[in-house]
């Protein structure tokens, strides 16, 4: 699951000998992962009577699981609230750009989070000359740009996703979002008993498991192509 997980180029440089840490993508992507995976243990550890063994077991495939859009479970995990939470917010970050997973990518999370700090930094030093970098490199203002036009897109697409779906399964505020959460993202079970690990999305309507495969599809393609495919074929109509 890790593997799949980082850029395929990544392959390349493990069998050439090269040392992929020095992608900053899969540095963060590697801590991520881990610290989330040691969280969930030691809450796992500490609230629920399972062991060391089992916790670790537990915690560390749930959430690789999750965070790396295959969608396997050994346990419900829905149960404890913390690692469905983490879990939750984990599915958005995905794993590396250039990568087989889902969400949002870890490339996208760290420019967007830099250019954040570098705003607030220029606030407080006009003068200073500081712009956003990523693995050495200084990214131009159209590749920030196109950075944050993904992820408002993102963001107003899970949201209105989350309000259609709502309407037309009238199912409940966590079974509406963690659905179309877990098909956007491609993570699989949703955080809720009806779609969780122990659940399935059988009960939906015809309508709802086709506008579910269509957030599927939407995911995997990262959203942009198909949005564009749909403009072209409108402004194609208009045309005519």
């Amino acid at each position: 699951m890790i593997l799949g997980s980082l850029p395929f180029l990544s392959y390349l440089k493990i069998i050439r000998r090269l040392d992929i840490c020095y992608d900053e993508q899969v540095s963060y992507f590697v801590k991520i992962a881990t610290i989330s995976s040691l969280f969930a243990c030691f809450w796992l550890y500490k609230n629920v009577d399972l062991g060391v063994s089992l916790s670790f077991r537990c915690s560390t495939f749930t959430i690789t699981s999750l965070i790396m859009s295959t969608g396997y479970a050994i346990c419900n995990h829905i149960d404890w609230s913390f690692i469905s939470v983490l879990a939750f917010f984990l599915t958005f970050v995905g794993g590396c750009s250039g990568s087989s997973s889902g969400g949002v990518k870890i490339f996208r999370l760290i420019v967007l989070l830099r250019s954040i700090r570098n705003y607030f930094y220029l606030l407080l030093n006009p003068d200073a000359d500081n712009g956003v970098k990523f693995n050495g490199k200084t990214l131009e203002n159209d590749e920030i740009h196109s950075v944050f036009i993904f992820f408002a897109i993102f963001m107003l697409t899970f949201t209105i996703s989350s309000i259609v779906m709502s309407y037309l399964s009238n199912a409940d505020f966590i079974t509406s979002v963690s659905s179309v959460s877990a098909t956007l993202t491609n993570s699989g079970p949703g955080f809720s008993n009806l779609i969780g690990p122990s659940g399935n999305y059988s009960s939906f309507s015809n309508e709802v498991k086709l506008f579910l495969s269509f957030l599927m599809l939407l995911g995997r393609l990262e959203i942009l192509p198909i949005y564009f495919c749909i403009g072209s074929l409108f402004l194609f109509n208009r045309e005519k």
